[in-house]
C-alpha cells in the first residue's frame, strides 16, 4: 500500500478487489447540511478480508465537490490532488495500517446539492495488490430548506433535527453483475418459464 491512494480508482492498482465485496459505514453526514457548519466524519471499513493490525489493512480516499475537507488526524490522513480527482482526502502510509479514519468537512456557504465520491479497499495485508476487498459509494447530501431537484442517494438516519441528523451507509463493492443485467435476466427467466407452462 502506497502513502495514500493516487486515485479515487482504487481497482487501477488493486486489480482483482472489485471481485470481493468490501462494506464500510460513514458516521457524522448530515442529512441535510447548514451551510458553512463543520462536521466531524469518520469512516470505518466493516467487512473485508482477515488482516494483521501491523500490516497494510486497509486505505480510503474521499472527494466532495463543494465545501473543503479538513485534516483533522495529521498522522493517518493527508489531503491529495491529481489531474482527474483534484484534491480529495486519503490515508497516510501509518494511516494505511487501520481500518478507520476521521476527519472533517466544513460545508459551503452558498446551499447546493454536494457530491461525495468514497472509495475505501480492505487489505489482506499480504504486501501485494492482489486478495484485497473494494467499496466504493457516491452520496449526494442537501442543505437545510432544499427546495431543488434531489435524487435517491442517501438513506437511513438517526431521528433529531435536520441539523444534527447522522446517517449511516454501507456500500458494498460489485459482485460483476449490473442492475441492469440482473433486470434482463430475471426478465429471460420469467420469459421462458411462461413459455415452458404455456401462459
Amino acid at each position: 500500500m502506497s502513502n495514500g491512494a493516487p486515485t479515487l480508482s482504487c481497482t487501477m492498482c488493486h486489480t482483482d478487489a472489485a471481485n470481493r465485496p468490501a462494506a464500510f459505514i460513514i458516521k457524522g453526514l448530515p442529512k441535510r447540511y447548514i451551510p458553512g457548519h463543520v462536521y466531524n466524519i469518520t469512516i470505518k471499513i466493516v467487512k473485508g478480508p482477515p488482516c494483521d493490525p501491523t500490516v497494510g489493512c486497509g486505505g480510503f480516499a474521499v472527494h466532495v465537490n463543494a465545501g473543503k475537507l479538513i485534516v483533522t488526524d495529521p498522522k493517518d490522513t493527508f489531503l491529495a490532488q491529481n489531474p482527474v480527482d483534484g484534491v480529495y482526502i486519503t490515508h497516510t502510509l501509518e494511516g494505511h495500517l487501520k481500518r478507520e479514519w476521521t476527519f472533517a468537512w466544513k460545508a459551503p456557504n452558498k446551499p447546493e446539492p454536494v457530491k461525495f465520491k468514497i472509495s475505501v479497499i480492505a487489505a489482506n495485508g499480504d504486501g501485494t495488490f492482489t486478495g484485497d476487498a473494494y467499496a466504493g459509494k457516491e452520496i449526494t447530501i442537501y442543505p437545510v430548506g432544499w427546495k431543488g431537484p434531489t435524487n435517491n442517494t442517501t438513506s437511513g438516519g438517526t431521528s433529531g433535527s435536520a441539523a444534527d441528523q447522522t446517517l449511516y451507509y454501507v456500500a458494498y463493492a460489485s459482485l460483476g453483475l449490473s442492475v441492469a443485467s440482473l433486470a434482463v435476466a430475471i426478465l429471460t427467466y420469467i420469459t421462458v418459464m411462461r413459455r415452458l407452462g404455456g401462459g
